[in-house]
């Protein structure tokens, strides 16, 4: 008998945070991840109640959702409370990440990587991020006794065109639904 079966070990991968996200705390400081966009991104505004994710397609109403539920804001660099929760914009996209080599979400809401992204889009010469790689830098920055974190996308000539054989089919044999993203419902899970 095995230790786990090959079926658990694949759940428990699953459910941990992070494994099937995109998550920018992974890029190590002053370094970058090379990602590929796949398919089509989504919008909305989200935000966290009792710890766990909430997401809307537009921004909800007082009649329609109670913002004194939102968790309070969280300083990035002091980790203690800053004042009280809010919705944020967000997009959210499937992505190949060449470092785990795995399809992932990727839930954008860093304002400079949606400004570099939409940059490159409106740019004649880039258009669409999906038809060619990007690197995700995180450049941190210390201004007076803080560190600053900015990111920026890099898009890469060499990853032009195509994609592989093995990243189209990895992509075309996992199923994502991001709008499951918006019940809160697993996106990776059919039905």
């Amino acid at each position: 008998m095995a230790f786990l079966t090959a079926e658990k070990i694949k759940e428990i991968q699953e459910s941990r945070p992070g494994g099937n996200y995109f998550a920018t705390k992974t890029i190590p400081d002053n370094d970058s991840i090379k990602v590929r966009f796949l398919g089509n991104g989504i919008a909305g505004v989200g935000g966290w109640v009792k710890n766990k994710p909430v997401r809307f397609e537009v921004r909800p109403t007082a009649d329609e959702f109670d913002m004194s539920t939102l968790d309070e804001t969280v300083d990035f660099h002091t980790k203690q409370p800053s004042g009280p929760g809010k919705l944020k914009e967000f997009i959210a996209s499937v992505l190949y990440n060449y470092e785990t080599e795995s399809i992932q979400i990727f839930e954008i809401t860093q304002v400079s990587i949606q400004n570099d992204i939409f940059d490159l889009m409106n740019n004649n010469e880039w258009g669409d991020v999906t038809n060619y790689d990007v690197s995700i830098k995180k450049v941190v920055q210390r201004v007076g006794n803080k560190d600053r974190t900015n990111y920026k996308v890099i898009p890469s000539p060499a990853g032009m065109g195509k994609l592989s054989a093995k990243i189209q089919k990895q992509f075309d044999e996992t199923f994502v639904d991001l709008t499951k993203l918006y019940s809160g419902d697993d996106p990776f899970k059919v039905g």
